[in-house]
């Protein structure tokens, strides 16, 4: 199916359902609004190719160890039994479809050696412009939006590689 273009906190709360972007951004905000830094983080495309399609997330700032890990933000999910909980890697209940900082990265459904095999690209939104190369307006890295993928006013960050190393050894 379409990703429905329900972006912004207000459509998301109001229609109560978004897509990945929906929610990421959401959920970016709702991080702020604590204080917590966070920001939006994806691929324009899988493995390189528009039509395998595309995913957005959150990465949140971890001041213990002063870099950015990420999050899956995911609609809540009602808790009636043990049926939504999953022994973790250190054998403890957690919640299944809730994620939080220290869910190993493999169990997110996109953190795999088939999604992240060198050839998707993952960018993350920044505040500040970031050049490459000799710092023409031309080499200003951007987050390329899926939904608006000729729109460069987005400051971006090149995320690929701390991506594919870790998603690939999953």
């Amino acid at each position: 199916g379409q990703t429905p273009l329900i972006y912004d906190p207000m459509s998301v709360i109001s229609y109560g359902y978004a897509s990945c972007t929906g929610i990421s951004i959401l959920f970016v905000y709702a991080l702020r609004t604590f204080g917590i830094p966070a920001r939006i983080a994806g691929t324009p495309a899988w493995n390189g190719v528009v039509e395998h399609g595309n995913h957005n997330w959150v990465e949140v700032y971890d001041v213990s160890t002063q870099s950015w890990t990420f999050m899956e933000p995911t609609p809540g999910s009602k808790i009636t039994s043990s049926v939504n909980t999953e022994k973790n890697n250190n054998n403890k209940e957690e919640l299944r479809d809730v994620d939080h900082m220290e869910k190993d990265p493999c169990s997110r459904w996109f953190c795999n050696s088939n999604r992240m095999d060198g050839k998707t690209r993952v960018y993350a939104a920044r505040f500040e412009r970031q050049h490459h190369g000799d710092g023409n307006d031309d080499s200003t890295l951007y987050y390329p939006m899926a939904w608006d993928i000729t729109n460069r006013n987005v400051q971006g960050e090149d995320r690929t590689d701390y991506y594919t190393s870790i998603c690939s050894l999953c």
